[in-house]
């Protein structure tokens, strides 16, 4: 128990992506279709055969309207309950149980008007039992298949670029070079040796610096985005933007983990961990490379 209580616990990707989202639809839609056509179960043996495939397209058609629903809408209408920050395999479960709930509510009501099917709650559990032996044993199957993909592969990556970053030589006689932070507001600046930039986060329409000074993290707000930051920290090598709201020195890394989510930095002097979007892993192994 203590195993599954620690499983379900761990980070999930939670679905971002709209072609992602459409992508899962179809798949549900596609293997509704297939299974009803082709294998005929739950007495669908007995429908005439003209009716087979337009029942089938049906109950895919249904299945298609609800899934789209619950992961297209759902985000959108409660944005702060799908932050992937949050997201678990635990939620991920609990969330695709959800969309088989809907389901079979929406096959009850079909097969009321195809069949003239009683609407009560027995009736209920009986498609809910249906839906669930074409659906909720393959769906875990297939998070827990995912979840073990995702934590495996980011670990090694995590690994690699640990291990690049132990190699990564650094010249002590190096000249200081200094960089300028500038916000939109007038005296908005940041100027101090390139080497004591540790991060810049993004919110709304400010970025926050954090910095080393006297031995001390310190952080300033300033009336800018990210990508101005970006751009006035081009010609630094140790700067690396990892995530849409984050800017990190490659140079502060201490620690590399991964988890299915992806991978997290640990940086020098800070405690919280900074994510890597998914998108970007090879390209912040590669600049680690370049810098070697």
């Amino acid at each position: 128990m203590l195993f599954i209580r620690n499983l379900i616990k761990q980070p999930f990707p939670c679905f971002s992506s709209f072609l992602v989202r459409l992508r899962s639809t179809s798949v549900a839609t596609a293997t509704v279709f297939f299974i009803i056509f082709f294998l005929k179960p739950f007495g669908f043996a007995q429908v005439p055969g003209n009716n087979v495939f337009a029942h089938a397209s049906l109950y895919a058609l249904t299945t298609f309207i609800a899934t789209s629903a619950n992961l297209l809408l759902l985000p959108q209408i409660s944005p702060r309950h799908f932050r992937e920050v949050h997201w678990t395999l635990g939620k991920e479960l609990l969330f695709m149980f959800w969309i088989i709930l809907t389901i079979a509510g929406a096959n009850l009501f079909l097969t009321h008007f195809l069949y003239e099917w009683n609407l009560s709650a027995g009736s209920f559990f009986i498609f809910l039992g249906y839906t669930s032996i074409v659906g909720i044993f393959p769906i875990t199957i297939l998070v827990l298949l995912k979840y073990i993909r995702l934590l495996k592969k980011h670990q090694i990556t995590a690994l690699a670029i640990e291990q690049e970053i132990i190699q990564e030589q650094r010249s002590n006689d190096q000249e200081t070079r200094f960089i300028k932070l500038l916000g939109d507001y007038q005296n908005e600046v940041l100027e101090l040796p390139a080497q004591d930039l540790i991060y810049i986060s993004a919110a709304d329409n400010y970025i926050r610096a954090y910095y080393s000074k006297e031995d001390t993290v310190q952080s300033i707000f300033l009336r800018s985005t990210l990508k101005k930051a970006e751009e006035s920290l081009n010609g630094y090598s140790q700067f690396f933007r990892c995530h849409r709201t984050y800017l990190i020195n490659l140079e502060k890394i201490e620690n590399v983990s991964g988890n299915a989510q992806g991978l997290k930095l640990q940086l020098k002097d800070i405690a919280e961990l900074i994510p890597v979007s998914r998108s970007l892993n090879q390209q912040l192994r590669d600049q680690m490379l370049l810098r070697n």
